[in-house]
């Protein structure tokens, strides 16, 4: 698991994460999904750079944590999913 991310509910914040420990040497990233457990908190695809992936979050409500995951399948066809939690509060 991903470091837990702290936000206010007003936030719109990027995070991405970096696969480059997890993913095979040659490996290449070709798609990347992103997904709560919650319609409250959403989550738009942010895109691939090499093997960074990222994420737009915004909304949820304050004193509830979310869990975030990130999907992505490669070239060799190999799947990997990794989660964080949001933590959502007035800050």
């Amino acid at each position: 698991m991903f470091a837990d991310m702290l936000k206010d509910p007003f936030d719109v914040l990027e995070r991405s994460l970096d696969w480059t420990d997890i993913v095979p040497a040659g490996s290449t990233i070709t798609a990347s999904t992103w997904v709560s457990d919650s319609s409250d908190l959403t989550v738009a695809d942010g895109g691939i750079a090499g093997l960074v992936t990222t994420v737009r979050i915004s909304g949820g409500a304050a004193g509830v944590g979310y869990k975030v995951s990130n999907q992505i399948t490669l070239d060799t066809g190999l799947k990997y999913e990794r989660s964080f939690r949001v933590l959502v509060r007035e800050l």
